[in-house]
């Protein structure tokens, strides 16, 4: 037996664009801005639609809902705080960048299809934009949930970045100890020291960094103590692809161009 679902939204095209590329150009068609789907009353073509259902939220309306909540319950940033940290989750929540927004797309498009199995149980005619600000309130709430998350990520990469800022004005007016310090990375994420000739200082810096660092300190505590403290003319990191890349980030943003980069001296082929 045949059965017609009937689905109604504002991006009528987009809508059917993307059932259609689902479920075939001959069981979709337009008409007076409703999509018609005639499918056979099978589960596996049932889901289909509602995975169509759910793409098309995900790829036409989530944007806007993000905008819409931040716009909401961040009414003190500024604008242009708040189109940077709608920008920041709208790529996080698409590249699925940490473990926090695989599971929000992971419970999202399991909220979505299963509300929407729901509802098609005994419904055939779907207004989308409707469905999504009365039926979905689940995946509202995700949607807000992440957006905090996010929200509290800008918080910290904001202040992060005045930070820096910060360090590097005072950096810039401070004399530096040693022309220039070599840094060789290990595959295990050690760093071995050279001055300028090429002479090995790493036992000098662990024993003179040592007595300024807390007991528990790490190979990244005694890199970036000892660039703040010598302020090398220049520095250059060899073998940079084994560094880790906060580590690298943070000493470009601090010392900008004195840093540079080496892969086929002497020094990088050291540990091979």
């Amino acid at each position: 037996m045949q059965t017609e679902f009937l689905l109604q939204a504002k991006s009528t095209e987009n809508l059917a664009e993307k059932i259609k590329s689902i479920l075939g150009m001959e069981n979709v068609e337009i008409e007076q801005d409703i999509v018609k789907c005639r499918v056979f009353q099978e589960e596996s073509k049932l889901k289909d639609i509602i995975r169509g259902v759910r793409e098309y939220i995900v790829e036409n309306l989530e944007n806007i809902q993000v905008k819409r909540i931040i716009d909401k319950n961040y009414k003190t940033l500024p604008a242009t705080d708040k189109r940077q940290m709608e920008k920041d989750i709208i790529k996080a929540i698409k590249n699925e960048e940490d473990i926090h927004e695989k599971l929000f797309v992971m419970r999202r498009n399991r909220i979505i299809e299963t509300i929407t199995q729901e509802y098609f149980s005994s419904n055939t005619y779907l207004n989308i934009d409707g469905f999504l600000n009365f039926r979905l309130s689940p995946y509202l709430s995700e949607l807000e949930e992440i957006i905090d998350y996010g929200a509290e990520n800008f918080a910290l990469k904001r202040q992060y970045k005045e930070f820096i800022g910060l360090l590097s004005s005072y950096i810039s007016t401070q004399q530096s100890m040693i022309k220039e310090l070599n840094i060789v990375v290990t595959e295990n994420r050690e760093y071995i020291y050279y001055n300028e000739n090429h002479k090995m200082i790493s036992r000098e810096v662990e024993l003179e960094m040592s007595r300024e660092l807390q007991p528990d300190y790490e190979s990244d505590d005694v890199l970036i103590s000892l660039l703040i403290n010598k302020n090398p003319e220049n520095i250059v990191i060899h073998n940079r692809h084994f560094m880790k890349k906060e580590v690298y980030d943070t000493i470009s943003l601090i010392f900008g161009e004195r840093v540079g980069n080496c892969n086929g001296c002497r020094l990088c082929t050291l540990l091979q």
